[in-house]
């Protein structure tokens, strides 16, 4: 994640971690969102999803990205780094 928001963000790439639940499988909240942040080591914001909003679109390991408009232009679950660039720099040059 660090590495996609350096390597993107000037471009206009914005990125967001988040959460829906922690390990105890109850709903993400803002502490542990934080604590996963530390964790993880990112950059980027953590946020929750403790209704788990996002699930409608995949499970875990999900990656979405949406433009300007806030439409989904990729989504996979489960894709290499080197495929999320790919798709980062095709949307970037439309």
């Amino acid at each position: 994640m660090n590495e996609l928001h350096e390597r993107f963000g000037a471009q206009g790439l914005r990125t967001v971690f988040v959460v829906t639940e922690d390990v105890l499988e109850r709903p993400a909240r803002a502490e542990y969102c934080a604590q996963v942040r530390e964790e993880l080591d990112l950059d980027v914001p953590v946020v929750a999803d403790p209704t788990a909003a996002l699930e409608a679109y995949g499970a875990n390991d999900l990656v979405m990205l949406l433009d300007e408009d806030a439409t989904v232009v990729f989504k996979r679950q489960g894709v290499s780094l080197e495929v999320v660039e790919r798709a980062i720099e095709a949307e970037l040059a439309r």
